[in-house]
């Protein structure tokens, strides 16, 4: 993607993520959004992750994370952030 991220975060979540051996590690995510310009075709997590456009509810809907689903949710009725 290529764009502007705001300089103000959204928000954050914790979430345990599962290490290669299995161990859980707690993790803090702090949540920018990103005005995109234009989607590339190549980006180094292409063949880890998949692109999928959304509207606001439906990626609030399909989230597994509570918490992320809240600050989509808050996101989309928020007026456009500074960036």
């Amino acid at each position: 993607m290529v764009g502007a991220v705001s300089r103000r975060s959204v928000g954050s979540f914790k979430y345990e993520k599962r290490l290669k051996d299995g161990r859980l590690v707690l993790c803090e995510v702090e949540v920018f959004p990103l005005k995109v310009r234009r989607q590339t075709k190549q980006w180094p997590e292409r063949r880890q992750r998949q692109v999928k456009w959304l509207s606001a509810k439906q990626a609030a809907e399909a989230v597994r994370e509570p918490s992320l689903s809240a600050i989509i949710r808050r996101l989309a009725r928020a007026p456009a952030p500074e960036t």
